[in-house]
C-alpha cells in the first residue's frame, strides 16, 4: 500500500505492484492495463513474463473488444480461465499465450466509481493453478491498485484544470485588451488555435440570418479549401442556426462532409451572448481527432470569453460609427 501511494505515475504504480507480486503470487506472466473510457482504449502499463513475450508495454487494447468478450468485467466481475488448452475456440492472443506455455488465466477488472479503469491479469503455466486464496489476494491487490491509479488520474486532472484556468485567464486578458472588431477576431482565432493545438481556426460573424467571414489562422492547406466559406447546409450554418456546438472526430464518416471531407476532425462552437448567436468559431485538425471531455469543456469556456469580446467589439464598432 505504501509503495503504491508513493508512486507518481500509472507506470510507476504498475511496476511497483508487479515487482512485489513475485513474492506474493508467483506467476509466469502478469500485466497491468489502464483504460481510457473516452477513447475506448487501454494501454499496457507494465508486463512481467518468463521466456518469450508477445505483448510489450505500450501495446493498445481495444476496450470494446474486451467488454464484448467478457461483458461482466465492466461491472466488476473477475474472469477465471482454468485451462486455455481446453477452450473450444481460442483467440490469437490466447494461442500466443499457449505457445509461451501459459495454461490458466485470472483477469481482474480495476474499478473506480463504478467504472472499469484498467485490468490486472495473471497467468500461470499449470492448468487450474489459481486457488481461492490466490484469487482473494489478487482481488485485494487490484483494489489497492485501482485506488492508486484513480488518485493519480485525479491529481493529473487537477493539475490540468489549474493549467487550463491560467491559460483561460491569459486568453481573457489578450482577447479583451482591444475593442476594435478585426483585432479582437484575429486574437481569438490565433489563441484558440494555439491552446488546443489545432491546425486551422476560423471565425464567422452571424446576424441571425447570414454568415460572413470574420478572421482565420490557418496552418494547413488541407482544410483551407473545405472551410474557406460556409456551406449553405454545412456545419457552420448548422451551429449558427441551432446555437449548439458540433464536434466530429472524422469528417469522412459524417453526413455533413460526404462530398468534401479531408480525413480530419472539426469542432464548431457558437459564440453566444444572452441566448443570441453572434458568430461561430471552427477549429479543424488535419488528422482524425477524438475530443476529450476536458478539451471540450475548455473550449466552451474560451468561447464564452470570445463571445463577450466579440459582442463588445461589435457594440464599440456601432458606437464609433
Amino acid at each position: 500500500d505504501q509503495a503504491i501511494v508513493a508512486a507518481h505515475s500509472p507506470t510507476e504504480i504498475a511496476e511497483v505492484v508487479l515487482d512485489q507480486l513475485r513474492d506474493i503470487i508467483p506467476c509466469e506472466r502478469a500485466s497491468i492495463t489502464q483504460y481510457d473510457a473516452h477513447k475506448q482504449e487501454g494501454v499496457l502499463l507494465s508486463v512481467r513474463a518468463k521466456g518469450r513475450t508477445q505483448i510489450m508495454p505500450g501495446y493498445a487494447v481495444n476496450l470494446r473488444d474486451l467488454t464484448t468478450l467478457y461483458p461482466t468485467m465492466a461491472r466488476g466481475a473477475i474472469q477465471l480461465i482454468p485451462d486455455l488448452a481446453a477452450l473450444e475456440a481460442r483467440r490469437p492472443d490466447q494461442e500466443a499465450l499457449l505457445a509461451e506455455g501459459i495454461r490458466s488465466q485470472l483477469l481482474i477488472p480495476l474499478m473506480a466509481r463504478g467504472a472499469m479503469i484498467g485490468g490486472f491479469n495473471l497467468s500461470r503455466a499449470q492448468p487450474n493453478a489459481f486457488s481461492n486464496s490466490d484469487i482473494e489476494i489478487a482481488k485485494e491487490i487490484a483494489t489497492q491498485l485501482a485506488i492508486g491509479l484513480e488518485n493519480i488520474r485525479l491529481l493529473e486532472t487537477e493539475r490540468r484544470r489549474n493549467s487550463e484556468l491560467e491559460a483561460l485567464h491569459d486568453a481573457s486578458l489578450k482577447i479583451t485588451a482591444r475593442l476594435e472588431l478585426q483585432p479582437v477576431l484575429q486574437t481569438i482565432s490565433e489563441y484558440a488555435l494555439t491552446v488546443v493545438n489545432a491546425d486551422d481556426a476560423q471565425i464567422f460573424l452571424y446576424d441571425g440570418q447570414t454568415l460572413t467571414f470574420g478572421a482565420s489562422c490557418l496552418r494547413s492547406d488541407l482544410t483551407r479549401a473545405a472551410q474557406s466559406s460556409p456551406h449553405p447546409s454545412g456545419l457552420t450554418q448548422t451551429v449558427a442556426a441551432t446555437g449548439e456546438r458540433i464536434f466530429i472526430s472524422n469528417v469522412n464518416d459524417h453526413p455533413l462532409y460526404t462530398d468534401r471531407g479531408w480525413g480530419g476532425g472539426i469542432i464548431g462552437i457558437p459564440l453566444t451572448v444572452g441566448g443570441q448567436v453572434h458568430g461561430v468559431m471552427n477549429l479543424t485538425f488535419d488528422q482524425p481527432h477524438d475530443f476529450s471531455e476536458n478539451e471540450v469543456r475548455f473550449l466552451d469556456l474560451l468561447s464564452d470569453q470570445a463571445a463577450i469580446a466579440l459582442h463588445n467589439a461589435q457594440l464599440y464598432q456601432q458606437l464609433h460609427r
